[in-house]
């Protein structure tokens, strides 16, 4: 339905920048973000696949949830359950936010412009042909992902 649509769009224009975000502030207060930040990326990873196992299979076992009628097999996802714990994830790491470190923007005190604001004096960087393959393969996984 539409209003469904309008804010999964809206939570995702919410949500999306905090993805860069949290890179950004994660180099800023590593003391070795080259050797340290991998090991924070799999353990996210990791988190990632716990919070799925959570809703597929630990919700089924402690609450009752409708059984899906294709598969035959209880299904949270047919319930509100996982955006009741999206949206207490999402308010816990709300205020979590307000206790992290300092880290005030790098160009703080410069002057800005409005492509730079944008971002799209980024786009110089396609130039080079590294990064214009991990922003097409960025890109293109991004499609599955918001579906998913």
């Amino acid at each position: 339905s539409g209003g469904f649509i309008t804010l999964m769009l809206a939570y995702s224009v919410c949500y999306m920048p905090t993805l860069a975000l949290v890179n950004s502030v994660s180099f800023d207060q590593l003391e070795q973000p080259d050797k340290q930040f991998p090991a924070i990326r799999v353990w996210g990873t990791i988190g990632w696949i716990i919070a799925g196992v959570v809703v597929g299979v630990v919700l089924p076992a402690l609450f009752e949830v409708p059984v899906h009628p294709d598969t035959g097999k209880p299904d949270a996802g047919m319930t509100r359950l996982p955006f009741m714990m999206a949206a207490g994830g999402s308010i816990l790491l709300g205020v979590f936010s307000f206790f992290l470190p300092d880290s005030p923007p790098k160009a703080k005190g410069e002057k800005v412009s409005l492509l730079r604001l944008v971002g799209l004096d980024a786009l110089g960087m396609f130039k080079r042909p590294s990064f214009a393959v991990l922003a097409l393969c960025s890109f293109l996984l991004c499609i599955p992902l918001a579906v998913y």
